[in-house]
């Protein structure tokens, strides 16, 4: 089955979204434009006839507005799709409003995900990186059964496109790549990690086959420990 995770569009935040739990954060007209590109990249490549397309998106504004765009190009296109499903777990770093107003200044400038990576001086209240990536393997855990059922029960090919946030595809990025941590190595606004799932026979374990950057790479998923390695 293949899979998709997806960044949203360049959002903006109000003060408001910085200093709540929310920071939800709203699409820019650049954003839009982001997504645009690639959801007419992501229609390019889909047959209408052999395929079903599953979005799941990121419970945040930003997230669900990108998620929106494409499930609207697809509209457009004249090829019927559901509504994108809020999935929880897609979501950003959990924090507090006053977690927020604890992150130093170069936490919260291009230096953010090797701040938080690195979690030294995190505040109280901000989401450990250990504690995220179960939410991670749960998502592809959650997807690797999906892939089966999909593998078993249905006549055309499945695709799920997850619309999320840099944080939940750095374990991912990190296992197969070694990058995705330290600046510039992670997902832009609006870019797409590929990843097939191939469930084995035994269902004990997924081969997850990545394409990002034009980059290949293999995971391998233990659906017992729900750890991914790369091959």
């Amino acid at each position: 089955m293949r899979c998709d995770f997806v960044r949203h569009g360049k959002p903006t935040y109000t003060d408001e979204d910085l200093f709540s739990e929310a920071v939800e954060g709203d699409l820019t007209p650049e954003g839009v434009s982001q997504v645009e590109v690639l959801a007419a990249s992501i229609l390019a490549g889909f047959e209408k006839d052999g395929e079903i397309m599953i979005i799941w998106s990121s419970p945040k504004r930003r997230a669900l507005q990108t998620a929106d765009v494409i499930w609207s190009a697809f509209d457009k296109a004249g090829i019927r799709i559901r509504k994108p499903k809020v999935v929880w777990s897609l979501r950003d770093v959990i924090l507090t409003g006053e977690a927020y107003a604890e992150i130093p200044e170069e936490g919260k400038s291009k230096s953010w995900m090797e701040y938080w990576a690195s979690v030294v001086g995190l505040p109280i209240g901000m989401e450990l990186p250990r504690s995220l990536r179960r939410r991670v393997m749960r998502v592809v855990a959650n997807l690797e059964r999906l892939a089966r059922k999909a593998n078993s029960d249905s006549k055309k090919r499945v695709r799920v496109l997850c619309i999320t946030h840099e944080e939940m595809m750095r374990d991912i990025l990190e296992e197969a790549y070694g990058t995705g941590t330290e600046l510039g190595t992670g997902p832009t606004y609006g870019e797409l990690l590929k990843v097939e799932i191939e469930p084995d026979e035994k269902g004990a374990a997924a081969t997850l086959s990545l394409v990002f950057r034009h980059q290949n790479a293999r995971l391998l998923l233990n659906l017992e420990t729900r750890e991914i390695r790369r091959l």
